[in-house]
Order: structure tokens, then C-alpha cells, then sequence
């Protein structure tokens, strides 16, 4: 399989990863999260396709160099020009792992906030079938004497009460997690509005960068002499 192939493959693996991240996350970020995935895949195919071009032209300037009388001058300047383009590939493939790692982390998070809201919910379910069981259960242990029964009732007060600080455990269990998400929210949020930041630096860095670029004057060829 050719770079090419290998790229779309993995830009179309992400996108079919894309319903299950939606199951966890608002319409909002799983929106963001396709714009990134689609982003970082526009990235790599781009770099790949660099990357073809840049083996192109290292042959043949080479070959070019090799009819020139600064042969070594030649061949230093196509070097440096080629470790340039070959540096600026590895930018758009940092930039396009970045992005999938800040998707995958977002998915993961989500799943947890998830989970971890809906244990409470779970556990007062497990809670209450465990406590309509023992009902039935001292229902049938009942025993048709009188001190059997006080002792039966005593049984069922003692396990009410330890049902009730169950319970009250529970809740202050789904307080704590209500509050781990919340939490769990902000950090996000102050996350985003961080790369968001971050992002805005390194668009602008780029730009500084290329308006340097066009207006450095280019390089002068040194003339050729003839061979004796």
C-alpha cells in the first residue's frame, strides 16, 4: 500500500470513529471533533503528498548539479532547500497528530463524565432490588411464634436503619459525582479556550513567517565559467 493509500485509509478509520464519539459528546463538540479529524486528515494527505514531490525534485536536482561547475555549491543549496520543505511536512504531521490526539482525549473524557454520572442511578437500582429481596425474604422466615416474630421484627429495624445509612451514603455519593463532572466541564472549557490561544499563536507565527519568506530577495546563481 503507497503512502497516498496509507493516509486515506487512516483519514477514512476516523471518520467512521466519529458516530461512537457522538453517543458521548454534545452536537457541538461531536461537530468540532469531525472538523478537526477532517482537518488533520486534509494534513497528512497534503504532507504525503509533499513528501513525493520532495523525492522528485531531490533527484533531479541532483542531476542538475552534477552538469554545473559549482557542483558542491549546487548540491548545498539543494540540500538546504529540500531540509525547508521536509521541515515544514513535519510540521503538518505534528499538527495533524495533534489534532487526533486532542479528539481522542475530548472522547475519552466524555465517556468518563458519562459513566461516572450514571453510577449513582445504577447503584440506587441495585440498591432497591437488594432491599424488595430481603423483604420477601423476611417475609418468609417469619415465624408463626410471638418471640420469633419480635426477634424477626428487631432483625428488620436493625436492617432498615442500615439501609437508611446506605442510602444516605448513595447520595452524598452523587453529589460528590455531580460535582467531580461539573468540574470535569470547566476544565474543559478553560482547555479549549487555551488551544484556542495556542492556535491563534501559531497562525500567527505562520503568518510572520511567510511574510518574511516573500520578502527576502532571491538568491543569485553564481555564473557558470568554461571548462578547459
Amino acid at each position: 500500500m503507497s503512502l497516498h493509500s496509507q493516509v486515506l485509509f487512516l483519514a477514512l478509520l476516523a471518520a467512521l470513529s466519529l458516530p461512537a464519539f457522538a453517543q458521548t459528546a454534545s452536537p457541538g463538540d461531536a461537530e468540532r471533533d469531525r472538523s478537526e479529524l477532517e482537518r488533520a486528515a486534509t494534513l497528512r494527505q497534503q504532507s504525503s503528498e509533499e513528501r513525493e514531490r520532495i523525492e522528485v525534485d531531490r533527484v533531479r536536482g541532483e542531476a542538475e548539479c552534477r552538469a554545473k561547475i559549482l557542483e558542491n555549491r549546487c548540491r548545498e543549496d539543494l540540500k538546504q532547500s529540500l531540509i525547508r520543505r521536509e521541515n515544514a511536512v513535519r510540521a503538518q504531521q505534528n499538527e495533524a497528530g495533534r489534532l487526533e490526539r486532542e479528539v481522542r482525549a475530548r472522547s475519552v473524557a466524555a465517556r468518563d463524565a458519562a459513566r461516572e454520572a450514571d453510577r449513582p442511578v445504577r447503584e440506587a437500582e441495585q440498591a432497591e432490588q437488594a432491599r424488595l429481596f430481603r423483604e420477601k425474604q423476611a417475609r418468609q422466615q417469619v415465624e408463626p411464634r410471638g418471640h420469633a416474630l419480635g426477634q424477626a421484627e428487631a432483625r428488620g429495624a436493625d436492617k432498615a436503619r442500615r439501609a437508611d445509612a446506605k442510602a444516605g451514603r448513595r447520595e452524598r455519593d452523587a453529589a460528590a459525582a455531580a460535582e467531580r463532572a461539573r468540574r470535569a466541564r470547566e476544565d474543559a472549557a478553560r482547555y479549549d479556550e487555551k488551544q484556542k490561544k495556542h492556535d491563534e499563536r501559531v497562525r500567527e507565527a505562520a503568518a510572520k513567517a511567510a511574510a518574511q519568506s516573500a520578502a527576502q530577495p532571491p538568491s543569485k546563481t553564481a555564473a557558470s565559467a568554461p571548462r578547459h
